[in-house]
């Protein structure tokens, strides 16, 4: 019986694999270093020039790797080792992860950190299963464009600086946080940033301090556990576009919504928050576009709560008579402080 044999599924290299430009800034023209993290290492470094080495230490001079031509080489790592380490030396002769392969990363804070002609073109996901911290993993990549969908993340607790300064990318973010702790500025200065961001679980976070600062653009809504959450401190600063709505349930825990939403174009109800640990709102609201009709559903809201000498800036949002207007004079009397456009 004979017949065509159709195309078949490639499965993915077990290898990691990525891409070099020599030339580029950093050590000389001819030569790649390779940064490690510490730990256990024990693998095979294909250099791309038809020489190898086998690496058992994470700095062992073999690391250092000179090719008889500069150019651009496709290097291949074959076996185990912690992570990279890239926040200085020739980080800017990376040019492209191509695949992640099945090493088990323990350690990739600060991996990629200033690679900022650094692209992803790997179709499978990093193993990152051994890894509690991936603070700065990718910050100031600033060609990275592509989508990031990891999810072997499940014991990450740091995100901090995750995605910072990533200025051309707007591709949606998937990530398993079930341990998250911290987002610290994940976004901060993203400049065209305006897709969507999926976490499987909020509800362990304490902060969102500057999480989508100076993010003009990004305008997606969000929808959070904030069970443990005690800061919003500039989270929205100068994210000017910004005007969705914020699903934040359980945030009796919050404390410091430091202008939270200052200089954007906000104008969402927020009447439902439990503000009942709240103690600081300067600025939370000003130069916002806070409305009269959302100001109306706060001030009785949140005056049912009962709390004390809390700053607070509503931007120059007004407020009507009677209930608003009642539960603002109660609020004042508790010691608020409270900066808005007064009453129409």
């Amino acid at each position: 019986m004979s017949g065509i044999v159709g195309p078949r599924n490639t499965p993915p290299s077990p290898l990691f694999k990525m891409t070099v430009d020599t030339t580029q800034a950093g050590s000389a023209s001819d030569t790649f270093v390779l940064n490690l993290q510490t730990g256990v290492t024990n693998m095979t470094v294909h250099w791309g020039d038809g020489n190898s080495d086998l690496i058992t230490t994470y700095n062992q001079a073999e690391l250092t790797h000179v090719y008889s031509v500069d150019g651009i080489y496709q290097l291949t790592l074959d076996g185990s080792f912690t992570g990279f380490l890239y926040q200085t030396g020739d980080k800017l002769k990376i040019s492209s992860i191509d695949n992640w392969g099945t090493n088990t990363f323990s350690k990739m804070n600060y991996a990629f950190n200033g690679c900022s002609n650094m692209v992803l073109k790997a179709t499978d996901e990093p193993d990152l299963l051994g890894c509690t911290n991936l603070s700065n993993m990718f910050s100031l990549c600033s060609s990275l464009d592509s989508e990031i969908n990891f999810s072997t993340t499940s014991i990450v607790t740091n995100f901090t600086d995750f995605l910072r300064g990533c200025t051309s990318l707007n591709s949606n973010v998937t990530l398993n946080t079930d341990s998250a702790t911290s987002f610290s500025s994940m976004f901060f200065g993203n400049t065209i940033f305006n897709s969507n961001v999926t976490f499987s679980n909020t509800s362990t976070i304490g902060s969102f301090f500057q999480m989508f600062m100076s993010c003009p653009v990004f305008n997606k809504p969000l929808t959070f556990d904030c069970s443990s959450l005690t800061t919003t401190y500039r989270m929205f600063l100068y994210a000017y576009d910004f005007n969705s709505k914020l699903n934040f349930t359980n945030t009796g825990n919050l404390s410091n919504a430091f202008q939270m939403l200052y200089s954007t174009s906000f104008d969402q109800d927020i009447s439902t928050w439990d503000i009942t640990s709240l103690t600081n709102a300067t600025g939370m609201l000003q130069n916002s576009a806070f409305s009269i009709t959302n100001y109306d559903l706060l001030l009785p809201a949140w005056d049912a709560y009962g709390t004390s000498n809390v700053p607070f800036h509503a931007g120059t949002a007004h407020y009507s008579a009677g209930a608003p207007t009642t539960a603002h004079d109660a609020m004042v009397a508790r010691g608020w402080t409270i900066t808005d456009g007064g009453t129409p």
